[in-house]
């Protein structure tokens, strides 16, 4: 028998940059979630202007590892999609940092 070479797994991540554009917040980020619920927040933050990957769920959430960021607070828009390799995505990543 000849076997057929497996494929190879999808990878669903995509990139997104942390926006403070429409929020205006003076804080430093947003806080990560510990469930795709706002309430449920979680001890660190992606600093705006930071690089994101992650999983998008149903449009409004999406999840980053074992953690989720939303998409939106309230109206605004707090994370832009970009394509991978785009100057849009050349912002410097900056780091993850916890809150106490």
């Amino acid at each position: 028998k000849t076997e057929l070479p497996k494929a190879a797994p999808v990878d669903e991540r995509q990139v997104f940059i942390v926006e403070n554009l429409h929020l205006r917040s003076q804080s430093h980020g947003i806080r990560y979630r510990c469930s795709p619920n706002l309430k449920d927040k979680h001890s660190k933050v992606a600093l705006f202007g930071s690089e994101v990957r992650g999983v998008p769920l149903d449009g409004c959430w999406i999840k980053v590892g074992s953690k989720y960021l939303p998409t939106h607070i309230g109206t605004a828009c707090v994370l832009r999609s970009v394509e991978p390799g785009s100057n849009a995505s050349k912002v410097s990543a900056l780091p993850v940092i916890a809150l106490g």
